[in-house]
């Protein structure tokens, strides 16, 4: 098919920044050392960069093919060059045995097969076939034959891997090995519906946006070429639990601060994918909302391809849908309640401390004015090895109690573990939090946290019963260095207002390493309360003017 320049100059711009800052020469397989690194110190950082790079350039190179016929020889380079690779798994997913190793279908595999797979049929009549039967051959040695021989962890799991292992996998199968994939359909399908499980009945998911997105979108694109290939006889769209799981990306988005919410390994930058809430609009026209067309987002898949492709083909004529976004959310399944007025947005967070993505924030919350969020969730960080091991997992600071608001009771943070929970009941413009089972100390026999929602903003009171004293510092994190007045602290048009008589109040900072890999540390304030002794009862007052 032949695409009309003039009509995507937004996706041609996008991608020759793309191709500009990912081409070069190195097409030959990454060195060994930057694999080894991983096992040796946990850096994830150094193979990745070029891992991706790579598959930038892949995609780029593919995405101006589509426009520019003169593009074609660097693109076949570049899938001989990717077919060169030892091994599609990230060094994280390895286990360093390289006979063990070429087994394994992780996210990448599955994700660079079914990139490989789409971009040699889309281009089939322009590339040589020496290099399609090269893909198609490295395709099925290291996804069709391993999946045959092999069970894998992630079949019977409930998060993004599922979604995106088997359904990557699935599309690269429709596309080169249509036979084999009916012969391996059902083992795909009860794959996707234990995904599908993992989301709350209404649609939340315990992973936060990020990591819905990913999934989702991997879903999404898997349900499309199933239906497509099917002429309509198998949807995957058809359940109501499907339909809530579709709002969920544009619902997380907080009316107020261009921002969202951040809970567990999320992104307060997060904006959905343009193509995909163009699909989910044109396939859920009176459910999901339409994207904003003056905003495209679609930098969110690791293989590009996938994404920028979709700008293309998830393009409909009838995307008119007047769906509004709601202005509350509460989830009673996830204990998760997001509350959009005209001059703030909020978002309370209860559960347990061993979601997926866990981080140990009960009763924590984020409150966003036209700035951005004011109290923040700093959502996920630097990926290294130590980061996925439970037993260090919380000794990095975004992670753990001490970078939420929450409080720090006898001077320690929220454990993790499942027994450690806390519920949220909402009603009325009064959101109540019950954290009693969100901290280990036996002496703590009651912590009720409440939201009381106002239209200017919120008034947050902790209860507190215990049988001995207990020492609370109540801790409000930020990234912002507020103006301090007695009694209250000014963050620009926000201000918090508390009892000085029952407080006394210390500034810490913290040190974040955000999860890109080009963001230097960032400076985290900590604000700490500490409650005077005999104080069981304390009231914040946020007002944004």
């Amino acid at each position: 098919m032949k695409y009309n320049k003039k009509d995507y100059m937004f996706l041609i711009k996008e991608s020759t920044a793309l191709y500009k800052a990912s081409r070069e020469d190195n097409l030959a397989d990454f060195p060994i050392s930057e694999r080894e690194k991983f096992h040796k110190n946990g850096n994830r950082e150094d193979f990745e960069k070029l891992y991706f790079k790579r598959r930038d350039y892949l995609s780029s190179a593919a995405i101006l093919s589509l426009f520019d016929d003169s593009y074609v020889d660097e693109l076949e380079k570049i899938l001989l060059g990717i077919c060169e690779e030892s091994l599609w798994a990230l060094p994280a997913h390895t286990t360093g045995n390289e006979e063990d190793d070429r087994k394994i279908i992780d996210l990448f595999v599955a994700e660079t097969s079914f990139a490989l797979a789409e971009i040699c049929t889309v281009f089939k009549d322009k590339i040589s076939s020496d290099v399609y039967d090269r893909v198609r051959a490295e395709i099925k040695a290291r996804l069709l034959d391993n999946y045959r021989n092999n069970t894998y962890w992630w079949e019977s799991c409930s998060m993004n891997w599922a979604a995106v292992c088997a359904g990557y996998s699935a599309g690269a199968l429709l596309y080169l090995f249509p036979n084999e994939f009916q012969e391996l359909k059902g083992r795909i399908l009860k794959t996707l519906a234990c995904y599908i499980d993992g989301f709350t009945q209404d649609g939340f998911c315990l992973e936060g946006p990020s990591y819905w997105q990913y999934g989702f979108m991997a879903y999404t694109v898997f349900a499309d070429l199933l239906y497509r290939f099917s002429d309509g006889k198998d949807d995957l769209f058809h359940s109501e639990k499907i339909k809530k799981i579709a709002v969920y990306g544009s619902n997380s988005l907080l009316g107020v601060g261009d921002t969202a919410v951040s809970f567990s390994d999320g992104n307060m930058n997060f904006n959905p994918d343009y193509a995909l809430q163009s699909y989910l609009c044109h396939k859920l026209p009176h459910v999901v909302p339409c994207p904003d067309s003056s905003c495209k987002s679609f930098d969110n898949s690791n293989t590009k391809w996938i994404d920028l492709y979709r700008v293309l083909i998830w393009q409909f004529s009838d995307n008119t849908s007047k769906k509004e976004k709601a202005n509350t959310v509460y989830s009673a399944c996830a204990n998760q309640l997001i509350v959009n007025k005209t001059k703030y947005s909020f978002a309370f967070k209860g559960g347990h401390n061993d979601e997926p993505h866990n981080h140990n924030d009960l009763g924590s919350f984020i409150y966003s004015d036209s700035d951005g969020q004011v109290f923040c969730d700093l959502g996920s960080g630097r990926y290294t090895k130590d980061y996925f091991d439970n037993s260090k997992r919380y000794g990095i600071f975004c992670n753990s109690s001490f970078s939420h608001s929450v409080p720090i009771i006898n001077g320690m943070p929220q454990p993790y573990g499942k027994k450690f929970n806390a519920k949220i009941i909402y009603e009325n413009n009064l959101a109540v939090c019950d954290m009693t089972n969100a901290y280990e100390e036996s002496q703590l026999s009651s912590f009720v946290r409440k939201a009381e929602i106002k239209e200017k903003g919120i008034l947050l009171t902790d209860s507190f019963d215990f049988a001995d004293a207990l020492s609370v510092t109540e801790r409000f994190v930020s990234l912002r260095k507020a103006k301090s007045e007695d009694g209250v602290l000014i963050f620009g048009n926000t201000r918090m207002y508390y009892p000085a008589d029952k407080i006394s109040l210390s500034l810490k900072e913290e040190k974040h390493t955000p999860h890109e890999y080009d963001k230097e540390d960032i400076t985290v304030y900590c604000y700490d309360f500490l409650l005077k002794d005999g104080i069981n009862e304390i009231t914040f007052k946020i007002i944004t003017e």
